[in-house]
C-alpha cells in the first residue's frame, strides 16, 4: 500500500471522507489524532491507494482533482484493473499509472 502526505494529503482529504463515509463511519470520526485504524474493504483500500500513487509525483493541482474525481468514479472493475497495471515495478514508476494519468488528467507532466 501507499502512503501520502503534506498538502496532496489535504487535496485528497474529501475522497478520504467519502471512502470512510462509506465505509460506515460518521464526519466526527475521521480525525488526524484518531490513533485506531478504520477498517476498510478491500475495494475502498485499493481505491484510496490508487488515488495516493496516482497523484503522488504531480504538482499541477487540477490534474490532480481531475484524477481524483475519475478515481472516484470509476466501477469496481476499473479500479482493479488500473490497481493492476499502476503496481510499482522496482525500477520506479509502472506505465500503467503513467497512463492513467494521461487518460484522467491530461498531458504526462
Amino acid at each position: 500500500m501507499s502512503e501520502i502526505g503534506g498538502w496532496r494529503l489535504g487535496l485528497v482529504q474529501g475522497a478520504i471522507q467519502r471512502i470512510i463515509q462509506g465505509a460506515g463511519y460518521k464526519a466526527t470520526d475521521f480525525r488526524f489524532t484518531r490513533r485506531v485504524p478504520f477498517s476498510l474493504s478491500e475495494e475502498q483500500g485499493i481505491r484510496l491507494d490508487l488515488i495516493f500513487r496516482a497523484i503522488r509525483t504531480l504538482d499541477r493541482r487540477s490534474r490532480m482533482d481531475d484524477i481524483i474525481a475519475g478515481i472516484m468514479a470509476m466501477s469496481r472493475e476499473e479500479l482493479y484493473y488500473w490497481h493492476s497495471k499502476a503496481a510499482m515495478r522496482e525500477d520506479g514508476e509502472s506505465h500503467g499509472l503513467i497512463a492513467l494519468r494521461v487518460l484522467l488528467g491530461g498531458e504526462n507532466r
